[in-house]
């Protein structure tokens, strides 16, 4: 003959009034940080003074970007491996001489 077990699955009335707890203070801290993070200015800032500041020494970040990359650009020149002399030789003979094919 089988035997038949049974379990009772219940939860203490203890631990379920704890876990409830649990849960209603995390709810309250989660939405109190929430809030936190919708009073500031762009989830970042904590007020206007603070954007502006930031705003500004972006702008300065980037402008100083910007002249860097126009000092780079003139300082370099560009090495065109002497192709525009054989196009002005060719310009003015009509013919490409041997000592230009070796490029």
């Amino acid at each position: 003959m089988a035997e038949v077990f049974s379990s009772d699955n219940s939860v203490a009335q203890e631990v379920m009034d704890s876990h409830e707890a649990e849960l209603a203070d995390s709810l309250r801290v989660g939405e109190e940080l929430e809030a936190a993070h919708e009073q500031r200015l762009a989830g970042k800032y904590r007020n206007t003074e603070e954007l502006e500041a930031a705003y500004l020494e972006l702008q300065k970040k980037l402008g100083s970007q910007d002249e860097e990359v126009e000092d780079s650009e003139e300082s370099e020149e560009f090495d065109d491996g002497g192709l525009y002399d054989i196009l002005n030789a060719y310009r003015e003979t009509g013919e490409i001489r041997r000592s230009y094919r070796s490029y």
